[in-house]
């Protein structure tokens, strides 16, 4: 009984982190491009960095 259960709540925690992965991955971009954002708007000369950050969101 005990490692049929391990076995399920690792796969069930392997689906969470993947889905809790994914809404990560989303918060941390929009932050990172609102942090570069205003990094942009501060410091005009921090363009090379912004652009090896994040080279997608920019096309």
């Amino acid at each position: 009984m005990a490692p049929s259960f391990l076995r399920f709540s690792v796969a069930g925690i392997c689906d969470v982190l993947e889905l809790y992965g994914f809404i990560v991955l989303e918060i941390s971009g929009i932050e990172l491009i609102l942090k570069s954002g205003e990094a942009m708007e501060q410091t005009s000369s921090d363009n090379n960095s912004y652009h090896s950050e994040v080279p997608y969101e920019l096309h």
